[in-house]
């Protein structure tokens, strides 16, 4: 289905930072990689949320480029 009018502006914004900061098979600090855009709608109002997407840059972990 084929949206007939823009989407609403947010009408608040939040970050989410991961708890954990350190990776949880090695220990080593995991880098934040990239951020996921995204808007949730709710009865209040649109809430744009900024994900902070971590990880693990150590090559001889198990978790190694993989999303936490």
């Amino acid at each position: 289905m084929v949206r007939k009018s823009p989407q609403p502006k947010a009408t608040s914004s939040e970050v989410l930072e991961c708890v954990q900061q350190n990776c949880p098979s090695c220990g080593k600090p995991m880098w934040n990689e990239y951020n996921n855009l995204r808007r949730v709608r709710t009865l209040k109002g649109v809430i744009q949320l900024l994900l902070k997407i971590r990880r693990c840059q150590n090559s001889s972990c198990e978790r190694y480029k993989i999303k936490y």
